[in-house]
């Protein structure tokens, strides 16, 4: 094709060429330009609704992970776990509603209480592993379940308190810290 057959099909260049459409004598956009965009909208759509389920961004407001975790800091978490977790694998679940038992030990009441209160706390034991919380003797973790502490041993309410917590009401693993808390302070 010569330079001359370019500039006549396309006088006003070729990207104006696909805002024509836009600009026809009767306005409006034509059948296959329509069901296009709508194509894309939805696409964009489905993308974020993805993004939506597949990650978190949660804000520390306790004191409970110190020294790895601050007040104010943003974490990224996944989710969708995939593979599974490891010992050491920081996590957020789901808050247990806690009450004590004859002998004075948290015991958790029902997690659906509380669906909207997150915790952060590490992975220190898996299905299978023994443990010793609080002077009771050593066990070992049952199947479905794992054992949670925090960083601040001092701070924290964990299974040092209410036991092993089933692995259903993990929702997600950290993957980074997206701001410290500390970023922006001074003096």
């Amino acid at each position: 094709m010569h330079r001359g057959s370019w500039h006549t099909r396309y006088p006003y260049g070729f990207w104006w060429h696909l805002r024509a459409p836009l600009h026809r004598a009767g306005g409006g956009i034509s059948g296959g330009h329509m069901i296009l965009a709508i194509w894309l909208v939805i696409a964009a759509l489905g993308a974020l609704e993805w993004l939506r389920r597949g990650f978190a961004v949660v804000r520390i407001s306790g004191t409970s992970m110190l020294p790895s975790y601050k007040p104010g800091d943003v974490l990224l978490i996944r989710r969708r776990i995939r593979g599974r977790i490891r010992v050491g694998d920081v996590v957020v679940l789901r808050e247990p509603m806690l009450r004590r038992d004859d002998q004075g030990r948290l015991q958790i009441m029902d997690v659906r209480i509380r669906r909207r209160r997150w915790v952060v706390k590490r992975v220190a034991a898996l299905a299978g592993d023994p443990i010793e919380l609080s002077g009771r003797p050593e066990r070992m973790v049952r199947s479905g379940s794992v054992v949670v502490l925090g960083d601040n041993p001092d701070q924290s309410i964990d299974s040092r308190q209410f036991g092993p917590i089933g692995i259903s009401q993990v929702i997600g693993v950290v993957i980074q810290r997206m701001h410290d808390g500390t970023e922006g302070i001074s003096g």
